[in-house]
């Protein structure tokens, strides 16, 4: 593999003084090095070192000792330059990388490429590329021996991370010009060491270079992401390869060239089918919109071999465990949910078939009800056992049902049904449906297609057009299928943009929700498209399983007023009042309420004025109207039209806005801004407990300086200190009265945070439902404690809060 070299632009090069005895100290310059065993000339004397140890077989510190004539040469040069402020123009061997990034070769003839291809070969130390199909693009060396820490004395290290903070942090200059800044830079150290090697303690350049990547800074490198650049760096090597031995010209883009691909592009081609749409606004107002329908989404995915085979799933029955949404109480109850149909060994089971076990003796039959899954993998039979008398006649059917392995099943059983005894047949499944040909037609009585549930996510969000996220406001939706994994669903190629709108002339993302809940309503209904995993057309159905948001947005889609109203939880009638003479007991609370139900938002939608009465509302002893009860948006009504969605189910607590950027937020507000407002000492003594975790424990650069100023913090930057804080303030302020009040509501979010934090819960997940709770119910009761006895002025009734209580309803969510 071709070396690729920078050389310093500038002749002048200040030599560091030997380090040990018999050390010498070689520069890069311009002037030529000629072999005084053979009078070949070299550009540089690394060429002539690897000449002097392959063809002449010189030991490696031989090599760099030999021809004081060099050292001579140099001073010589140097002593020529001294006085001297302008460089010199670098010959025609120096690297291009400088001009336009075209890497060519820095080796004038086949025998010094030989000797570079030699080293390159030879050393352990370097990765070799193979691109063979069934290998990995990368061999990653087998020693695996930890680096030692680069002593600060080691200047090429620490120029190369400096440049790569310097180059990171200033995006808009070329990379041509921060390599040349790196070559001026390292240019006066480079020297080469009989004791030690040059890139000492890193085995090889190249190792240093991509530690210096690691370690060198605070930004998050994940696994996968470096997995990723290590292939890339690869990748580009072999490349440059290719175009030295085609004698092509080898480019790198610029960064803005990358980063604007794009939006420079203009393609015309369309990509994806969006649909326009006309939105009516307030006073009449119209306007028009793109939407990428879902249906749509599903349509296009549902043929893609690589998509199809995890945007389908059954429901998993595995019990006391959560490792995906499968598993979930919604899919494995809801009726829409249930897969109705199930091939094996070519005969298609239905739900409502009465079918045979493979041990034909016995004169027990099987009612199929749904099919599931156990363990995420064993498929089973839900339903209920038929006996029948010696005569041939039907007799009963379980009233409890049961599962059973799907292997047991042997066929359908063709024997007439009296379909008025225990259980009615008269009707067929919704999603089953005659296949027909391409003009409608029916093909075969006894043909039907399969059917496939892939359940989606809905997502929405405020964003902004500009940069400063303070003008040009948008509002968007985006979808994913909930089938796939946690990760899966994380990655933004999962991620599927329907629309966005500008919130201007009173319209906003709720006026898209009318055609969003019709095509919802086709997909809930089940249609017809070709699927990759069936290799044929098939009938898929995708209910909607929940909606993601923030908690004001949250309220929004339910058709409440807004959090500040008396009534504005979305799914219970607690009463919160915000001010101390309000206060009630903490089992007020912590406690339950009455429940809000789908019934109660359709009996709010069936009048105009939301006049209508809501039965089982709060026991106060007076019958209160819809409007009375905090109903009032009409923009979202559209979504009770789903037979999938309950407002007050599936708008789940989220952890980010309600315990982050809720809880949390508050607390740290309260601990900066109220309770060490005038006490800037032990604001001291609590930053610089914090800056003795910020390196080891992955905090931001700014996080102190934004927990002087009570600034916003991000998400990850309170998820952070949540793992240090409790701590810090039980070890180190134990003693401190001041402090005492605030510490237990810290350590109870501390252990909140402890068991939200997590993935998947493999065994006993009812009993991690229950500490969830006991969690909630300590923090509430802590924050409330600190309300009713904290004296300090400006402090705020947190237990009072909409954030605070809907951590209640967190455990019915999980």
């Amino acid at each position: 593999m071709q070396r690729i070299i920078n050389y310093p632009k500038n002749s002048r090069v200040v030599v560091s003084a030997p380090k040990g005895p018999g050390q010498h100290n070689f520069a890069f310059d311009d002037i030529r090095k000629t072999c005084s065993l053979c009078g070949k000339d070299f550009d540089c004397v690394w060429n002539l070192r690897c000449h002097l140890t392959k063809y002449h077989k010189l030991a490696t510190h031989i090599a760099n000792d030999i021809s004081p004539q060099y050292a001579d040469r140099n001073l010589a040069s140097q002593r020529q330059t001294t006085n001297t402020a302008e460089p010199t123009t670098p010959d025609h061997n120096d690297d291009s990388i400088n001009e336009d990034l075209h890497v060519e070769s820095d080796l004038e003839d086949d025998d010094s490429s030989d000797v570079d291809d030699m080293n390159s070969n030879g050393d352990d130390n370097v990765s070799e590329i193979e691109l063979d199909a069934g290998e990995s693009i990368i061999e990653m060396d087998e020693d695996t021996s930890p680096f030692e820490s680069p002593s600060p004395g080691n200047h090429l290290y620490m120029h190369i991370r400096n440049s790569m903070l310097s180059s990171a942090s200033n995006t808009s200059s070329s990379l041509d010009a921060d390599l040349d800044l790196l070559r001026e830079a390292t240019g006066s150290h480079t020297t080469w060491n009989q004791y030690t090697s040059d890139t000492h303690p890193f085995p090889d350049l190249q190792s240093m270079v991509l530690l210096a990547f690691v370690d060198g800074d605070n930004d998050i490198v994940s696994r996968r992401i470096l997995k990723k650049i290590l292939f890339t760096i690869s990748l580009v090597l072999k490349l440059h390869e290719e175009a030295i031995r085609k004698k092509s010209p080898f480019k790198l883009p610029r960064l803005d060239a990358l980063l604007n691909y794009q939006t420079r592009k203009k393609s015309k081609i369309s990509v994806f089918p969006s649909t326009k749409v006309d939105i009516q606004l307030p006073e009449n107002n119209t306007t028009s919109a793109y939407i990428n329908l879902p249906s749509d989404h599903v349509r296009f995915l549902a043929a893609n071999p690589k998509k199809a085979r995890n945007m389908f799933s059954l429901p998993d029955r595995t019990p006391n465990q959560s490792i995906c949404l499968q598993q979930g109480e919604k899919w494995r109850t809801h009726w829409y949910y249930q897969q109705s149909m199930f091939t094996h060994n070519g005969v298609d089971f239905w739900s409502g078939d009465i079918v045979n076990f493979m041990n034909g003796s016995t004169p027990a039959r099987f009612l199929v009800e749904s099919f599931h899954t156990m363990d995420n993998s064993a498929v089973f039979v839900q339903g209920y056992m038929v006996y029948i008398l010696e005569g041939g006649q039907f007799i009963g059917i379980e009233v409890e049902s049961i599962s059973i392995k799907l292997e047991t099943l042997l066929g359908v059983d063709s024997t007439p049904v009296d379909v008025a005894l225990c259980y009615s047949l008269e009707e067929p499944h919704f999603l089953k449906r005659h296949v027909l040909d391409e003009t409608g037609k029916l093909i075969d009585p006894k043909l039907f297609y399969k059917v496939r549930i892939s359940s989606i996510i809905l997502f929405t969000n405020d964003t902004s057009g500009n940069r400063s996220k303070q003008y040009n406001p948008y509002e968007s939706w985006s979808m994913k299928f909930a089938a796939l994994s946690y990760e899966e669903r994380s990655s933004i190629e999962n991620i599927h943009f329907l629309s966005a709108i500008p919130k201007k002339k009173g319209a906003s993302g709720m006026s898209l929700l009318p055609k969003i809940v019709e095509d919802f309503k086709r997909l809930e209904n089940g249609l017809v498209m070709f699927s990759a995993k069936d290799n044929e057309n098939v009938l898929v159905a995708s209910p909607l399983l929940w909606i993601e948001a923030d908690t004001p947005c949250h309220s929004e889609l339910c058709g409440l007023r807004m959090l500040t109203s008396l009534y504005p939880c979305c799914k219970c009638y607690v009463r919160l009042q915000r001010s101390m003479p309000n206060l009630q007991s903490s089992l007020y609370y912590t406690g339950r309420h009455t429940a809000r139900t789908k019934v109660h938002y359709l009996a709010a939608a069936s009048t105009l004025g939301r006049g209508s009465t809501i039965p089982d509302a709060p026991l106060t002893g007076n019958a209160l109207t819809a409007s009375d009860l905090c109903f009032a948006n009409r923009a979202t009504d559209a979504l009770l039209e789903l037979q999938s969605f309950d407002p007050s189910t599936d708008t789940p607590v989220e952890v980010l806005h309600n315990i982050l950027l809720g809880v949390a937020k508050y607390l740290v507000n309260d601990l900066v801004k109220v309770v060490l407002k005038k006490n800037p000492n032990q604001m001291a003594r609590l930053s610089k407990a914090l800056k003795d975790y910020e390196n080891s424990q992955g905090m931001s650069r700014k996080f102190t300086q934004e927990l002087r100023h009570c600034g916003s913090f991000l998400g990850r930057d309170y998820k952070v200190l949540l793992q240090i804080l409790p701590a810090i303030l039980v070890t180190e302020f134990a003693n401190d009265s001041m402090l005492s009040l605030i510490t237990p509501s810290f350590v109870g979010l501390g252990r909140l945070c402890s068991l939200v934090f997590v993935r998947a819960v493999r065994y006993d997940y009812d009993m991690y439902i229950d500490e969830v709770e006991k969690a909630v119910t300590s923090l509430i009761q802590e924050l409330h404690y600190y309300v009713i006895t904290c004296e300090i002025e400006g402090h705020n009734p947190y237990s009072l809060k909409p954030k605070v209580h809907l951590l209640t309803h967190l455990p019915n969510d999980l």
